[in-house]
């Protein structure tokens, strides 16, 4: 995860990342791992799980901060007309999702932990997708659900063409807004640790590159296929 977040202090909150070699570990985990953290960490207000291939560009406290005291927080997928039917896979995507450690916070978790126990395959079946569809009544199923609004959380190659991206002297911006984090969708780890980079996201990752982030190996990303 490369970013330019400030380095003099550690992220003001305590967050939970997933870190595997494979691009996701059984959907299963996902709110178990949440879970475990309650139950291990009895000083934890909150949780938040990211996705091992977010790249993150500025400092995702201004997100909590349109949080404020909801219970959970959840992404839309945002997808743009020539990806709208992917949206069969889910509205939100389990990408960055915050549980607070409050009545309702705490019932939406172990009610996805239950259900995932129950089902959660990578196929399409009986309304269901792996992890994923099980968010989408959410805001309706459970009090104190914030559906995050802000256009820079989650930008990806199913959703950029949506928004007009920038690269300006004071960073990336979407829709005029910081960009906070960048989804790379189905990346690889090349040789020489090399990553193939979504096309949209080439603009992104030079901009940062001369921000000063840092790469495996020293590398920068580079794209197959041109």
């Amino acid at each position: 995860m490369a970013g330019s977040w400030p380095t003099s202090r550690s992220p003001p909150r305590s967050r939970l990342s997933r870190s595997c070699p494979a691009p996701h570990p059984p959907p299963p985990a996902t709110p178990a791992l949440c879970r475990l953290c309650f139950a291990l960490r009895p000083e934890l207000d909150e949780v938040t799980y990211l996705d091992a291939d977010l790249w993150f560009f500025s400092n995702p406290e201004i997100l909590f901060d349109e949080m404020g005291d909801a219970s959970v927080l959840i992404t839309p997928h945002n997808y743009a007309a020539e990806y709208s039917h992917l949206e069969v896979s889910g509205i939100y995507c389990v990408q960055f999702v915050t549980f607070r450690r409050d009545k309702w916070g705490t019932t939406a978790l172990d009610w996805w932990r239950d259900r995932c126990i129950e089902w959660c395959f990578g196929r399409l079946e009986d309304g269901k997708f792996g992890d994923q569809k099980y968010l989408d009544d959410w805001p309706e199923r459970f009090e104190g659900v914030h559906v995050l609004r802000h256009p820079g959380a989650g930008l990806a190659p199913w959703n950029a063409t949506r928004f007009v991206v920038r690269d300006g002297p004071d960073g990336v911006t979407v829709d005029g807004v910081p960009l906070v984090f960048f989804h790379f969708h189905q990346v690889d780890l090349l040789d020489r640790g090399l990553w193939p980079v979504p096309a949209c996201a080439r603009r992104c990752a030079a901009r940062d590159s001369r921000a000063g982030a840092r790469f495996p190996s020293g590398h920068r990303p580079t794209t197959l296929g041109g």
